[in-house]
């Protein structure tokens, strides 16, 4: 009898080490499995033209290594998020293969620390890609990544300035505009100030531009568009406008081709306040054609139609 009591009584030892063994196990810190999975990271975009992007990158811990990857439309739109890490490493080490190296040294030649400023190059204009950050220890990722989508620019940016002379022949207002930038096409646009001010609003300068832009390029080519909306260098602008109108604001920017169907805004869009009804009597060099309906308030008006004879 005592000997079966002992026997019971090891047996019931063997069980409860068996059960204590298994719930230790399950209970494996996370960052144990997965090093430095509690490192945090913020990200910043700075800067961007239409084949970059620049990024500021900060870790919560200075001294862990990290990556900093990035993948295209096609990539993050068939490989699922949680998998996105493991296709990273595995194309690094295939990488790390082309150029002769173990993993473990490759991955250490591009890892980061720290705060730091990176720019990634050779993108594709106006495209969406996917940014992958996470801390690495020797070849095994973190658990948790940090991940922002960004964009490229449709456009290189630069920087134009327009100034606009305004004057009065008859009941033709003259534009005349001098744009700092004399080799970039740039499209003007003008409306009453108090139709500009509710349209405000709700909208950005650059949307009020581009809604105009848009409306008065609705069904042309783009050849079209060069030929009778754009304009380079110095040039001179007539508009019709009712009398008593008050306050008009003009907006102009440089526009862009982006491949052989569409345009981008290319600069800052430009503001100026005039009031025909204050101006003197010089000669006029355009003409337009202009419908009374467009001063109309309460709704945001087709672009003035300006023409040169």
């Amino acid at each position: 009898m005592n000997l079966l009591k002992v026997v019971l009584l090891c047996l019931g030892a063997a069980l409860m080490f068996a059960f204590n063994s298994c719930s230790d196990e399950e209970e494996v810190p996370l960052t144990e499995l997965y090093p430095y999975s509690d490192v945090k990271f913020s990200i910043t975009k700075t800067e961007s033209t239409s084949t970059s992007c620049s990024f500021d990158l900060l870790s919560s811990d200075g001294k862990v290594p990290y990556l900093c990857l990035y993948v295209d439309t096609e990539t993050f739109q068939e490989v699922p998020k949680a998998k996105l890490v493991s296709y990273l490493m595995d194309d690094l080490n295939r990488q790390a293969k082309a150029a002769n190296m173990e993993l473990e040294a490759f991955v250490e030649s591009i890892s980061l620390r720290g705060k730091q400023h990176v720019k990634i190059e050779n993108l594709a204009p106006g495209a969406v890609y996917e940014l992958v950050v996470f801390a690495i220890s020797g070849t095994t990722p973190a658990k948790k990544a940090t991940y922002q989508f960004f964009q490229t620019d449709y456009v290189d940016a630069v920087e134009c300035s327009f100034d606009v002379r305004v004057s009065k022949k008859e009941d033709k207002i003259i534009l005349d505009v001098n744009p700092s930038l004399k080799d970039e096409y740039w499209y003007m646009a003008a409306l009453p100030k108090a139709t500009y001010d509710n349209a405000s609003t709700q909208m950005s300068d650059v949307q009020i531009y581009m809604t105009l832009f848009r409306q008065q390029a609705e069904g042309m080519t783009q050849e079209e568009i060069f030929e009778k909306l754009l304009l380079k260098g110095d040039a001179s602008l007539a508009f019709t406008v009712p009398d008593g109108t008050g306050d008009c604001i003009w907006l102009a920017a440089v526009m862009k081709p982006v491949g052989n169907a569409a345009l981008a805004l290319a600069s800052d869009v430009s503001k100026g306040l005039f009031n025909p009804d204050k101006l003197n009597q010089t000669a006029a060099i355009w003409d337009s054609c202009l419908s009374k309906s467009f001063w109309n308030k309460g709704y945001l008006p087709k672009v003035m139609v300006a023409r040169p004879q």
